[in-house]
């Protein structure tokens, strides 16, 4: 029975050195884990400062781009209104005109053909009596 316990002895002792040593090997990996976040951090920290350092001017000429793009579109729109509104004028004029030339067009052609059918009578009647 002494055997069996000085077995499990040097057993239980490989074990704690074992588990020692792999705590030292976490403890070692994690340490650097820590360092490289830290610089990480710092190193993120300063790319924010340089892009928002570099970035605010560009926001600033991407803002005003954007302000005379908007006046340039609001403008735009108003003298295409202004134009479609020009035009429809300009479509109720012709259309108004044009039924009044129509109408002056029906009377000239009614009295062309009431004169062409006179004509055509008394050519006719002329025929007629010769």
């Amino acid at each position: 029975m002494e055997t069996l316990s000085q077995n499990a002895q040097q057993a239980l002792e490989f074990l704690i050195y074992a588990t020692i040593i792999m705590l030292i090997i976490i403890t070692v990996f994690l340490v650097k884990l820590l360092a490289d976040l830290s610089s990480l951090a710092k190193s993120l920290q300063s790319l924010a400062a340089i892009v928002k350092h570099d970035l605010g001017p560009t926001m600033k000429e991407l803002k005003r781009a954007l302000i005379n793009i908007n006046s340039l579109t609001n403008s735009t729109t108003t003298q295409f209104s202004s134009l479609n509104t020009a035009l429809n004028e300009g479509i109720n004029i012709l259309s108004s005109s044009s039924r009044g030339v129509v109408s002056k067009a029906r009377v000239v052609v009614s009295s062309l053909k009431r004169g062409v059918l006179a004509g055509l009578k008394a050519l006719m009647e002329e025929k007629r009596t010769k």
